[in-house]
């Protein structure tokens, strides 16, 4: 039996809270009611925005942390907005302070001459990627600190920013189909390419696999019926 973990930030994060870059076709963000009741949240049950992407494609996982599945090819995340009746979310939730604020950036990036300046205009049904980062949301002094020279206490947030595409359309495709068939048998790297949405976006790593070309596009040869990397 393997050692126990030797703190509780080793623990594994699960499903989707372990995806860290996810590529897709941005759709527009809706506000839903919340999917939490009063007994889940000790500040209120609040709407949430949700955010899509189509076409979705997991660029990186947290280390050692299996890729989820994608249903549809869609990623689906939320982030809070405000509360039911209130019309705007306050400026330092992460949704508004970051997440938007990353979209206009990308949008302003993106604007040329003549473009239409909305929100989110040259964003929404794009290409983009959603990269979790853990950034500073706002501090308060902590109780019972000297009012004369305080103490604070800072918070952060986990969550997603969007961010450009690399070029070539987001990670190098080729290390990824690489990623997916090393060490595999042709069934289960013609199952691996289909579920994770590789081979429906990029169909010629299928094509090259269903022809037998795909070893040597990838660079790899077959070894007892598996994908193996060359001896050097």
């Amino acid at each position: 039996m393997s050692d126990i973990i030797g703190k509780s930030s080793e623990a594994t994060k699960g499903g989707f809270k372990a995806v860290k870059r996810v590529e897709g076709t941005l759709l527009p963000i809706k506000r839903v009611p919340s999917r939490f009741t009063e007994e889940d949240s000790k500040f209120g049950v609040k709407d949430q925005a949700e955010i899509v992407l189509e076409d979705a494609l997991i660029v990186e996982m947290e280390p050692g942390e299996p890729e989820p599945e994608l249903k549809d090819d869609r990623f689906v995340t939320w982030m809070t907005y405000a509360a039911p009746g209130k019309e705007k979310p306050n400026v330092n939730t992460f949704f508004v302070k970051h997440f938007m604020t990353s979209g206009e950036k990308l949008d302003a990036k993106r604007r040329g001459v003549g473009e239409k300046d909305g929100i989110l205009s040259n964003v929404y049904g794009t290409r983009v990627v959603l990269e979790r980062q853990n950034l500073f949301l706002f501090k308060k002094r902590k109780e019972g600190s000297d009012p004369d020279n305080p103490e604070y206490e800072e918070f952060f947030q986990d969550n997603y920013v969007i961010v450009e595409c690399e070029e070539g359309g987001g990670a190098d495709v080729t290390e990824q189909v690489k990623a997916q068939v090393l060490g595999c048998t042709l069934p289960t790297a013609k199952r691996n390419l289909l579920t994770s949405g590789l081979g429906r976006r990029f169909p010629e790593y299928k094509t090259a696999l269903d022809n037998g070309t795909l070893a040597e596009l990838l660079g790899f040869v077959i070894v007892e019926g598996k994908f193996a990397e060359k001896e050097s």
